[in-house]
């Protein structure tokens, strides 16, 4: 069932004002765009695919589910604020050594390098 507007701007001001953590936290994740220097970078595109979307109670969440992947809205709707760091902290515990490959670009150069998963993680959780 999905929730009101009015429901969740509640929900999201008292989250907000309920800790001085929550505030630090949302002043992270919400900083003004940053601008970087794009002479020496190269344009790239990528395909996009359209993912059709259904709320999770819906009837039509089967049909959608069994012709490939689907976005399920309100699936974890308390997957919010503290929780998701929680989740983080979890996912790093058990697949933060996996080795995954990042590629960074220096001028005209595109260099491939591999780094632990907690490697991209470490700015939001502790070592």
């Amino acid at each position: 069932r999905p929730t009101t507007m009015r429901h969740a701007i509640q929900r999201s001001v008292e989250w907000f004002v309920s800790c001085k953590e929550n505030r630090r936290y949302h002043r992270l994740v919400h900083r003004e765009p940053r601008s970087y220097d794009e002479v020496a970078t190269r344009k790239f595109s990528c395909r996009v695919r359209e993912v059709p979307s259904c709320w999770v109670g819906s009837l039509d969440k089967v049909g959608l589910l069994l012709s490939g992947p689907a976005v399920l809205n309100d699936s974890l709707p308390s997957f919010t604020g503290q929780a998701v760091l929680g989740f983080m902290q979890r996912l790093m515990d058990q697949a933060g050594h996996e080795e995954v490959v990042g590629h960074v670009q220096r001028g005209v150069d595109l260099e491939e390098q591999r780094w632990p998963l907690r490697h991209f993680a470490g700015h939001l959780l502790t070592q």
